[in-house]
């Protein structure tokens, strides 16, 4: 992205956690997706500015569902 002229990279996501998860798998989820979006700011070798959806969402056929946990994270390279 940083070859096409981008100087920060927005990503929106739509994460979520199964409502019967663990709060141990709640968290290594989320160290996750913290390391991928890392892995985009260096990959690119700009600033990264990700949000993600919050809120329940029921399955259509079901009671069970997923719930996003809204959480936001942005990360930068160290000035050379």
């Amino acid at each position: 992205m940083t070859l096409a002229g981008a100087d920060v990279l927005i990503y929106p996501t739509a994460i979520g956690w199964d409502p019967q998860d663990t709060p141990e798998e709640h968290q290594r989820q989320l160290d996750a997706w913290i390391t991928i979006q890392r892995s985009h700011a260096v990959a690119n070798g700009i600033p990264v500015i990700s949000c993600n959806r919050v809120g329940f969402e029921q399955a259509p056929d079901s009671a069970s569902g997923i719930n996003f946990w809204g959480n936001s994270f942005i990360t930068g390279l160290k000035a050379k």
